[in-house]
């Protein structure tokens, strides 16, 4: 199991001062001997041992999203912290739990986690991060401390996270002749040389980006082992193209390809135009 660690800015010690007053309401402290992995937390905390709390966070976060929220709650509620022990406290044990539930990534400059069925982008979308810290794990609407995780998070993403390429709606693998499809939502289709599967968004290094404006799709055809040509039966409906200078054969090919071509190019390339030919009420707009 990866270790979250504790994060420090630029020009901060290892060493949790007391430069400022605790802005936090306290009261006596409620942890005893029956929560020993958060005794030991608080314990470590206020002696600034950070390589033990982060054991001691990943403890708590191994037995599950209760426990280490009561561990927040605990944190912020213990007499004799300092401001900055708090902060740095309530990160590590977010961050042990987030690692530990969450599947995290970077594209090398962005990061981002998947959370409840949502792909965040942690370096812009801290509303709707910011949503789910406070559901999750009981936190105020204290703008520094929801910063302060949200900027943990997003270290602990480029640092532990999943190196994948960040993409939109479709790319294609020229490696492995393989096309995929998002469906914005969880889920990529695979269209390759051995048919089409089911992925789950972000697995083969390829993590799509949801649209803000788009909602999740789902294929409308059995994507494993389909009954017959999907595409003819789905796409096409039945069509029968008249006689000319392609035969339907050649017809149902050549809108297959014109079909997939979008999916087997990159920003910049050209696209095919479909030209469709036809007398009136032959079913040019239907198709």
């Amino acid at each position: 199991m990866n270790s979250a660690g504790l994060v420090y800015g630029e020009g901060s010690s290892a060493t949790i001062g007391n430069d400022e007053g605790n802005q936090f309401d306290t009261g006596s402290p409620s942890v005893g001997p029956g929560n020993e992995p958060v005794q030991s937390f608080i314990c470590h905390l206020r002696a600034n041992d950070l390589p033990e709390c982060n054991m001691d966070a990943e403890r708590i976060a191994r037995t599950g999203l209760n426990a280490t929220r009561e561990a927040v709650l605990e944190v912020l509620n213990t007499a004799k912290l300092t401001t900055h022990q708090r902060r740095w406290g309530i990160q590590a044990l977010i961050a042990a739990h987030a690692l530990a539930a969450h599947d995290f990534y970077h594209d090398g400059e962005q990061g981002f986690v998947a959370w409840n069925g949502s792909i965040l982008r942690l370096h812009d979308e801290k509303d709707a991060l910011y949503a789910a810290l406070r559901r999750d794990y009981g936190l105020a609407r204290a703008a520094s401390v929801l910063k302060g995780v949200g900027e943990h998070l997003y270290q602990v993403a480029l640092e532990k996270g999943e190196d994948v390429s960040s993409l939109t709606l479709a790319t294609f693998d020229e490696t492995s002749n393989t096309s995929y499809l998002h469906n914005q939502g969880t889920k990529a289709m695979r269209i390759g040389p051995n048919g089409v599967d089911v992925r789950g968004n972000g697995a083969d290094k390829k993590l799509f980006l949801p649209d803000p404006a788009g909602s999740p799709f789902d294929p409308g055809f059995p994507v494993t082992q389909p009954e017959g040509d999907p595409f003819v039966k789905y796409v096409l409906g039945g069509a029968r193209f008249g006689g000319g200078a392609l035969t339907h054969d050649q017809s149902v090919l050549l809108l297959r390809a014109w079909h997939l071509a979008p999916l087997m190019t990159s920003d910049g390339q050209p696209r095919p135009i479909l030209a469709l030919v036809g007398t009136r009420g032959s079913g040019k707009s239907t198709l």
